[in-house]
């Protein structure tokens, strides 16, 4: 996932499925026109599954901001 924006600072966007933590942007925001990718494992099995993400942020009442989501 990439996360950052190309005006303003960011928080931390935080990736959890049932309260877990499956990832996480860092551990400070992100000043304006900065960009971060981070990865995260999520296994749906030989059959695969549903996945309820939650996706947060640690400013602005937990606004986040995803510019880029890859998925393998």
């Amino acid at each position: 996932m990439l996360t950052g924006d190309s005006l303003t600072d960011s928080g931390v966007t935080t990736i959890s499925e049932d309260g877990t933590v499956l990832g996480r942007s860092g551990d400070d925001s992100l000043p304006g026109r900065a960009f971060v990718w981070f990865s995260f494992g999520l296994d749906g099995g030989a059959d695969g599954r549903t996945a309820d993400l939650e996706i947060t942020g640690s400013k602005l009442n937990g606004l986040w901001r995803i510019a880029a989501l890859v998925i393998v």
